[in-house]
């Protein structure tokens, strides 16, 4: 679980294809696995990482439609 949380914390990764790189065939199955191990879902995992991110750097906002890195503005998804 430790490589997924490492993976988890890149702002552009997804939780299936997180899953399929430490081995899960099945995202279901590595949701199931990762909340018994870590208490919370991978999705809320990562959101907690982006939050505690974006509230530590005032680069970062958030917009309606994404986070958006204020000092480049390019989008990318959660």
């Amino acid at each position: 679980m430790d490589r997924a949380k490492r993976l988890l914390a890149d702002p552009q990764s997804q939780v299936k294809l997180v899953a399929q790189q430490v081995g899960f065939e099945n995202v279901n199955t590595f949701i199931r696995v990762f909340k018994r191990f870590e208490g919370i879902s991978p999705g809320v995992y990562k959101e907690t990482l982006l939050k505690k991110e974006s509230d530590a750097d005032p680069r970062f906002e958030i917009r309606r439609l994404g986070r958006v890195r204020a000092d480049t503005e390019k989008e990318y998804t959660t």
